[in-house]
């Protein structure tokens, strides 16, 4: 069986880091970068099973809608879990319906929460899990 495939977006190096050693410990075959324009090129590329973005990303006040809406261009199947610090509510409300659905996971959380709502999101749109 192929691997997961997991787009992993993230702007923080420790946090991106973190997450794709856990991921790829996990059988999971991880791309993970730091910017909405290394998301954007590694689209081009290929399409992953589920993409695992923060919201926010750097100071500038850009967020991650341009890659989610890149991803339902796609498909509307391909979950997107957003993994934030800021309110579910104020993501929700900036999220443009075209980028919908996605399941919005509040930062901190373990490991190990984020890869079962990872896990969880795949397998509603019916990707078994990478084990």
């Amino acid at each position: 069986m192929m691997a997961t495939r997991l787009l992993i977006l993230e702007d923080h190096a420790t946090t991106v880091e973190a997450l794709r050693a856990w991921f790829s410990l996990r059988g999971f075959d991880v791309t993970a970068v730091r910017t909405a324009r290394d998301a954007r090129r590694s689209l081009r590329r290929s399409t992953p099973d589920a993409l695992l973005t923060d919201w926010s990303l750097g100071p500038c006040g850009s967020t991650s809608a341009s890659v989610i809406r890149e991803i339902r261009r796609r498909s509307r199947r391909i979950p997107v879990i957003v993994f934030t610090a800021e309110a579910r509510d104020e993501v929700m409300a900036n999220l443009p319906p075209d980028a919908q659905p996605v399941r919005v996971l509040e930062k901190p959380a373990s490991a190990r929460r984020i890869e079962r709502v990872v896990e969880d999101s795949l397998a509603r749109v019916g990707i078994r899990s990478h084990r």
